[in-house]
């Protein structure tokens, strides 16, 4: 079994230091369930322990960090002769999901299988749902999400381990009702 240096490899591929305490074998966190019900943690098909795991549809992503953004969407109008300006909130874009993580494997070849689960997601023209425990607060049920864009680094990777990144746009579903004639 070949053997990793992860604070190294989280340097690598994040440009920062992971922390003075990293430890993988303390990496798993709690046990219990969040308020929405949903498992801090997670045991994989290879028994490594994610903390706050990250699923496309039933895939758990290796290693994965999770980062939400999202902005207001308003109309500001300047006041005559005052300072600032009235602003009136319209309601929100999409919520923008980037996930970031590295894909580890001892075997021959080195990681693989999430590149090709990622892709196929990519490719897909199936609806995604995303679970994670910090989605979760954010989606509210609507677990919906369209990768935009995927990136695997070759700069930052070795023969065992690949960073992956991975930005997602949170997709609503709507029902769009036909009412009266479009011909007056």
């Amino acid at each position: 079994m070949a053997k990793f240096d992860l604070a190294k490899l989280y340097n690598e591929a994040f440009n920062r230091n992971p922390g003075k305490d990293f430890d993988i074998k303390e990496a798993v966190g709690q046990t219990g369930l969040t308020k929405l019900g949903k498992p801090y943690s997670f045991t994989d098909d290879q028994k490594r322990g994610h903390f706050s795991p990250v699923k496309l549809n039933d895939y758990v992503l290796p290693f994965a960090t999770v980062e939400v953004t999202c902005k207001r969407t308003y109309t500001a109008t300047p006041m005559p002769e005052r300072n600032g300006s009235v602003k009136e909130v319209t309601g929100r874009d999409d919520y923008i999901i980037n996930i970031k993580g590295i894909d580890i494997s001892d075997e021959e070849g080195g990681p693989t299988e999430a590149m090709s689960k990622i892709e196929a997601f990519f490719l897909s023209k199936e609806k995604i749902t995303i679970d994670n425990i910090i989605t979760n607060i954010f989606l509210k049920g609507r677990p919906y999400a369209m990768i935009t864009d995927m990136k695997f680094s070759r700069e930052k990777s070795t023969e065992n381990a690949r960073p992956y990144e991975i930005s997602l746009l949170s997709d609503d579903i709507y029902t769009l009702e036909f009412i009266g004639n479009v011909h007056s």
